[in-house]
């Protein structure tokens, strides 16, 4: 077993490891890192051998899950096998928008998957600004995107506030951006209705898809476009001040999503 820390996690490192000897009598090797080396200025020479295969069982990435599904622990995912050519229509003319950092599982696989179906990815600065995404979007530079609610949240309202009170040619210019997106993943949760159904009126009536799934699981299902209707609004009698969705996942299986009016959140 190895443990990589960087130098601000020396402490936090050798507290694992001696918990880990005490427990179960096994060592394990720590490995610092130095995240302030400049990167080299020489440029490396690398050789890619086309011969390779990976097996889907073998492990790819170990991933520390916060606690939401159950106790923290390490997982150990193998290979994504996310065929992004049939499940979102990807084509060699496509390019996904990655934007969440890779040491999350919603942020690795994207990239990873597309990558790995041959497909170009274009990378902004973790966390980026409302304003730098609208800005690609503008200048039509993707067709496929991964986001969180919160992030297509944030999108909307900075849309609302500051574009769309913009020149009409100029609001058009983000109009046209949006037309060329044909897909957009959304995980973390599932966003708002209100949230949902700009997103669909923004991109000429193409709902978002909505990606279910958890660190130790990782992908599990999604809903079709034709599935995610954020119209559909079925209030129910025992959940008094609440109101709740249905979003189809399958034939006959959908998820129930309960929002609380006052406080506009979900429960």
């Amino acid at each position: 077993m190895l443990l990589i820390a960087s130098a601000s996690q020396c402490d936090a490192a050798v507290a694992i490891q001696s918990h880990i000897k005490n427990e179960t009598g096994q060592a394990i090797k720590v490995i610092g890192v130095d995240l302030n080396v400049p990167v080299p200025s020489t440029k490396r020479q690398y050789h890619i051998n086309e011969n390779i295969v990976f097996s889907p069982r073998r492990p790819f990435i170990l991933l520390h899950t916060s606690g939401t599904t159950g106790p923290p622990k390490g997982v150990i995912r193998t290979m994504p096998a996310y065929d992004l050519r049939t499940v979102a229509g990807a084509s060699n003319e496509d390019l996904a928008l990655c934007h969440r950092a890779v040491h999350w599982g919603f942020g690795i696989y994207p990239p990873v998957a597309s990558i790995s179906n041959g497909l170009a990815i274009y990378i902004v600065d973790p966390d980026p600004s409302p304003e730098q995404i609208w800005e690609v979007i503008r200048q039509q530079k993707i067709t496929m995107a991964y986001a969180t609610n919160l992030t297509l949240l944030r999108l909307m309202q900075y849309y609302k506030e500051h574009l769309a009170v913009l020149e009409p040619e100029k609001v058009k210019e983000y109009s046209e951006g949006m037309k060329k997106i044909k897909y957009i993943g959304c995980g973390g949760a599932v966003p708002m209705p209100s949230v949902g159904q700009f997103w669909k009126d923004m991109r000429g009536g193409i709902p978002i898809t909505i990606l279910y799934g958890t660190t130790e699981g990782g992908g599990g299902t999604s809903t079709t476009p034709e599935g995610y209707d954020v119209t559909k609004v079925c209030p129910l009698l025992f959940l008094p001040g609440h109101q709740c969705f249905s979003i189809p996942l399958y034939s006959n299986v959908s998820l129930w999503i309960a929002c609380d009016r006052q406080a506009n959140a979900w429960c």
